[in-house]
Formats: C-alpha cells, sequence, structure tokens
C-alpha cells in the first residue's frame, strides 16, 4: 500500500502542476492523470478510516488557510468526495497511539502554516520549507515504523511522492522558465508624432478695395 500512497502523490502533484502553469499537454494526458488520482485514492480510503480522516482534516485545512488553492472544481470536490469515503470506511476505525496523533498535528499545522507563509508559487523558500516539512515524517516511515500507525505510514509516502514532484517543479520553474517567474509588462505606447499643419494660401478675394483697384 506504501508504493500506491507515493504513486498517488505523484499523480496528484503532476496533474496539480499541469493544471495550475496551464503545461501544453494532451486532454487525455490530464484525464489520465486525474483518473489515477482518484483510483488510487479510493484504493487507499475505502477501507482504511484513518488515512481518509487525515486526507480530509489537511484538505480542509489548507482549504480554509488558502481557498484560492481550491478555485478549480477539480480541487474542490475532494472536500465533497471525501466525507463519502469517510463514511464508506467507518467500520475500519481504529483508536492512534500517541505518537501517531503527534504525526496528525505536524501535519495538519504544516498544512495550515504554509499557505500562510509562503505565497509564491514558485520561490526557494518554498523549496526549503517543503523539504523540511517532509524530512522529519519521511526518517519516522523509514527508521521508526513500528510505532506509527500504517494509515499514518500511508499518508507521509502519499507526502514524499507530493513533495518530491513538488521540488523538482519548482526547481524546473526557477531554472528553466524564468520568465513563467515575472510578469510581462507592457511595452510603452509611443505617441505618433505630430505633423505640423501647412495653412493653405489664401485666394483674393475679389471684393476687396484691393482687388477692384488692380492692385494684387
Amino acid at each position: 500500500m506504501e508504493a500506491i500512497a507515493l504513486v498517488a502523490g505523484i499523480a496528484c502533484k503532476v496533474y496539480d502542476d499541469i493544471v495550475d502553469t496551464d503545461i501544453k499537454v494532451s486532454d487525455v494526458m490530464k484525464e489520465s492523470l486525474k483518473g489515477l488520482q482518484w483510483m488510487f485514492l479510493a484504493i487507499l480510503s475505502v477501507n482504511d478510516f484513518n488515512f481518509t480522516l487525515l486526507m480530509l482534516l489537511s484538505n480542509i485545512v489548507h482549504y480554509l488557510s488558502n481557498k484560492e488553492a481550491y478555485s478549480l472544481p477539480y480541487e474542490r470536490s475532494l472536500l465533497y468526495v471525501y466525507p463519502i469515503l469517510l463514511l464508506l470506511s467507518f467500520h475500519t476505525r481504529e483508536y492512534l497511539n500517541i505518537y501517531s496523533i503527534f504525526i496528525i498535528i505536524y501535519i495538519i499545522l504544516w498544512c495550515c502554516i504554509e499557505p500562510r507563509t509562503i505565497l509564491e508559487n514558485e520561490s526557494y523558500k518554498k523549496i526549503i520549507n517543503r523539504f523540511v516539512c517532509v524530512l522529519f515524517p519521511t526518517f519516522i516511515a523509514l527508521y521508526n515504523s513500528s510505532y506509527i500507525s500504517s494509515s499514518i505510514i500511508k499518508y507521509i509516502y502519499y507526502c514524499i511522492g507530493y513533495v518530491v514532484i513538488s521540488i523538482l517543479f519548482q526547481l524546473y520553474m526557477l531554472y528553466y522558465k524564468p520568465e513563467a517567474l515575472e510578469p510581462l509588462e507592457p511595452e510603452p505606447v509611443k505617441p505618433e508624432p505630430v505633423k505640423p499643419i501647412k495653412p493653405e494660401p489664401l485666394e483674393p478675394n475679389p471684393l476687396s478695395p484691393l482687388s477692384v483697384s488692380g492692385i494684387e
């Protein structure tokens, strides 16, 4: 299940970055990534109440911290589908020990703090923050998993896949797509030079005294 959770995190972040930055890929590719994510999340959630609860809580906290991150219908649908998965997996609920609860609090705080402190879409600050935040759970998942619930371990693997793709994409945008970081400023409009208007020569008035006297 850990491998499925890892791939689910990867598929989620790849699709998210493609949509958010409007990368030109085929619609089939987008729908395939979306389908993979939902398929993997259903497999992970339908028989694991605690994993489903953690996914729902993290999405709710993230949404309350940054509602713009859930502007797309696909992203907001997570808030509607996960309660259904929570009900379907209710019979699999288990009590969590203090170590697992500590990891949950750590992850929830991360989901709450990051959107409020880092507003840039691409930045080194975001890379460092995500690397540091996922470092401790990764250490727990790899070396001390015997004390942590298997549901939390799966969620950690999901976060690892998500954050690894996020960091790689951030580096790509910073090093290979620098123009994507700076908004294009419109070129100043140069005023067209005004051509001087030449006065038309005045025609002699036949009724003027000069014309009658024959003086031109």
